[in-house]
């Protein structure tokens, strides 16, 4: 019996990009773990409208190439790093000797564009699918009371290799894959804040970033290939559910001025990632009795930059990694 290629022993090696489009060095993979993932290329056919004399429909031509979908991962203490520079664009690294301190956010310049390879393990042996020029159409961070953080992201692309390659185009690329992950367990109640102080009521958050790339730079003469997809403004949303303890939680929703979110996952000695959206105003949102259990309170946000922070959004990671393994290889 053929056995298949199955999704337990595939892989993904994301490498930084010089060039938009144009595919990383080899020396410049980095493995990392997932859950899921859906990038894809396409090009779609342009119906002819020709009429020639009979009913049957003539050769079609070929449209704009394509390549987008989605990745999910448990982020660890490596690749969160990686993949909030890839959701959010800006980078800053500072050298304690003993360890690094990277923060991700919102700033000026371009998204980094990533070549992805991905490894399909046949029976026989291993092919590997490139996708070029991704770059982070969409990101969000969700997590709750217990179990994984998860990212993620959606991604857009400039095309897809259709030949599946016998070896990869990585040589040696750092193995993130074993590192340690985050999980609900890691945050002590001091450390999950809203408006400045602990709170104890919340359940579960998300935040939602959308940095609208516009995804229809092709060019006359530029075989259908994407130019280039560079960021609009970005949009920060966050939601938060909590459970009614004492009025604490909606008061902060009813006054109506913009607090914080600020919580940390610790994992061990210099080794954390914290998520803070300095600035967000919610939305007014009043509970409901939906039954006879305890009352629920799902409350919406929308961030703006904070002029303190200088971002809508940051994350802040403490790690082992030096700040070249987050760049282009010298």
């Amino acid at each position: 019996m053929t056995v298949p290629a199955v999704g337990a022993n595939s892989a993904l090696v994301l490498g930084y990009e010089t060039t938009y489009g144009v595919a990383a060095e080899a020396t410049d993979g980095r493995k990392v773990g997932f859950n899921s993932e859906s990038i894809k290329g396409s090009q779609a056919l342009i119906d002819n409208p020709t009429l020639s004399g009979d009913p049957n429909p003539r050769d079609a031509a070929r449209g704009k190439i394509d390549a987008a979908g989605s990745m999910v991962v448990v982020p660890n203490l490596s690749t969160a790093v990686l993949l909030s520079q890839a959701g959010l664009g800006t980078l800053g690294s500072a050298d304690h000797t003993t360890y690094w301190t990277h923060t991700t956010s919102i700033g000026a310049g371009a998204l980094p564009s990533f070549t992805i390879e991905k490894e399909i393990a046949f029976a026989d042996a291993s092919k590997f699918a490139t996708i070029l020029g991704c770059v982070v159409d969409s990101f969000k961070i969700s997590g709750k009371q217990d179990g994984f953080l998860q990212f993620d992201l959606g991604w857009v692309g400039a095309e897809a290799v259709t030949a599946l390659a016998d070896t990869s185009a990585f040589t040696t690329p750092d193995d993130w894959t074993d590192e340690l992950q985050f999980e609900g367990m890691q945050l002590a109640a001091a450390d999950v804040k809203l408006g400045g102080s602990a709170i104890d009521s919340l359940l579960e958050f998300s935040i939602s970033v959308s940095n609208n790339v516009y995804k229809d730079h092709y060019v006359m003469g530029g075989a259908g290939k994407r130019v280039s997809a560079p960021r609009g403004r970005a949009k920060v949303e966050v939601t938060v559910k909590g459970i009614l303890t004492d009025t604490t939680l909606y008061a902060l929703l009813v006054a109506g001025t913009p607090i914080a979110l600020d919580m940390t996952w610790n994992i061990g000695t210099n080794q954390s990632l914290q998520i803070i959206v300095p600035r967000m105003t919610p939305d007014l949102t009043t509970p409901s009795i939906d039954g006879d259990g305890p009352l629920m309170l799902d409350a919406k946000f929308t961030a703006s930059k904070d002029s303190g922070a200088g971002t809508a959004i940051k994350l802040v990671t403490n790690n082992n990694i030096a700040d070249t393994k987050y760049a282009v290889a010298a």
